[in-house]
C-alpha cells in the first residue's frame, strides 16, 4: 500500500518555500499508456493558507478540442463515479481540482479515490489511491493550509 510521502516538496513547490507544504501519494495500480507504463500521483499543496490539488499523471492527457481544461471521472469510496473538467497543466501530465479545498475535505473522510482519464492515444484509464492519512498531515500542516 502506498502511503503520504513529503520527500518531493521542493519539486512542487518551486520558489514558493515558506510557509508552505506538500503532500504527494502514488496511486496503487500502474497504467497503460501509448508512453508507457505510469504510475499517477495525487498531490496537495499548501502556500500561504490557499490549498491546491492536483493529478500528476504521468503521461500527457488527451487533448479536447475548443474546451478549457480535461474531462476526468473521480469517485471517493463509494459513491457514484462523476464527471469533472478540471483545469489543465502547461505540459499536459497534470490536472488541477477545480475545487480545491472542498476535494481536500471530502479526501480527509474518506478511504479511496479513484481518478480516469483518458492519456493521449490510449484507452481510458483509472488510477486508485489509498487516502488514509491525509486528514492528520492537513491537521498538522493548518498553519500552511488555513481552516478546511
Amino acid at each position: 500500500m502506498q502511503t503520504w510521502s513529503t520527500e518531493k516538496r521542493v519539486t512542487w513547490l518551486g520558489n514558493q518555500r515558506r510557509a508552505a507544504a506538500t503532500f504527494e501519494l502514488a496511486s496503487e495500480n500502474v497504467v497503460k499508456t501509448w508512453f508507457g507504463p505510469a504510475r499517477a500521483a495525487l498531490v496537495v499543496r499548501c502556500t500561504a493558507r490557499s490549498i491546491e490539488a492536483f493529478v500528476v499523471t504521468g503521461s500527457p492527457i488527451k487533448i479536447e478540442p475548443r474546451v478549457d481544461g480535461r474531462t476526468v471521472t473521480i469517485r471517493v469510496d463509494g459513491e457514484p463515479v462523476k464527471s469533472q473538467r478540471w483545469v489543465d497543466s502547461d505540459d499536459h501530465t497534470a490536472v488541477f481540482a477545480p475545487d480545491a479545498a472542498a476535494f481536500v475535505q471530502r479526501l480527509r473522510k474518506a478511504r479511496s479515490f479513484d481518478f480516469g482519464y483518458s492519456p493521449h492515444n490510449s484507452s481510458d484509464v483509472v488510477a486508485q489511491f489509498n487516502v488514509l492519512g491525509i486528514d492528520g498531515l492537513i491537521a498538522a500542516a493548518s498553519k500552511e493550509c488555513g481552516a478546511l
